[in-house]
C-alpha cells in the first residue's frame, strides 16, 4: 500500500515536473516570436524610410527583402516544428502500428489514384494497356511478312 502511495506521489511529481518544463518552452517560444516580430517591423520600417528617400532602389531592395523575411519565417517555423517533435512522447506499439496502417492506406491511394487515374492519360495501368496492344499490333504485322 505504501509502495503504491510512494510510486503514486512520484508520478505526480513527474508530471508537474513535466508540466512546468512545458511552461518555460512555452515562455521561452513567446519570447523569440515577440523578438522576432520586433526585429522585423524595424527591418521593415528601416527599409521603407531608405525607399521613401531613394525611390529608384525599391526594386532592388524589396525582393531580397522579401525573401529573407520569407526565409526567416520559413526556419522559425521549421525550429517550432523540431521543437514540437521533440516534445512529443513516443508511441507505444499498438498506436505505432495503427499509424503506420493510416501511412499505408494512404500511401495506397496515392499509388492507385497514379496507377489508373481516370484523366486523359489514364495512368500507369492504361497505358500499360496501350503498350500491350501495340506490341501485339506489331506482332501481328511481323507475323503476316
Amino acid at each position: 500500500m505504501r509502495a503504491a502511495q510512494k510510486e503514486k506521489l512520484s508520478l505526480r511529481e513527474e508530471i508537474l515536473r513535466v508540466r512546468a518544463e512545458r511552461d518555460q518552452v512555452a515562455l521561452r517560444m513567446d519570447a523569440i516570436r515577440i523578438r522576432h516580430e520586433t526585429e522585423s517591423k524595424a527591418t521593415l520600417v528601416c527599409c521603407n524610410r531608405t525607399l521613401t528617400r531613394f525611390p529608384s532602389y525599391h526594386q532592388l531592395l524589396t525582393a531580397p527583402l522579401q525573401r529573407h523575411i520569407s526565409l526567416s519565417t520559413t526556419m522559425h517555423d521549421i525550429d517550432l516544428i523540431v521543437e514540437k517533435a521533440q516534445a512529443v512522447e513516443e508511441l507505444s506499439t499498438a498506436e505505432q502500428k495503427e499509424a503506420e496502417l493510416a501511412n499505408l492506406e494512404l500511401l495506397i491511394g496515392k499509388i492507385s489514384d497514379q496507377a489508373c487515374t481516370k484523366t486523359d492519360s489514364g495512368g500507369a495501368l492504361k497505358q500499360i494497356k496501350e503498350f500491350n496492344a501495340f506490341l501485339e499490333r506489331a506482332a501481328g504485322t511481323l507475323e503476316r511478312r
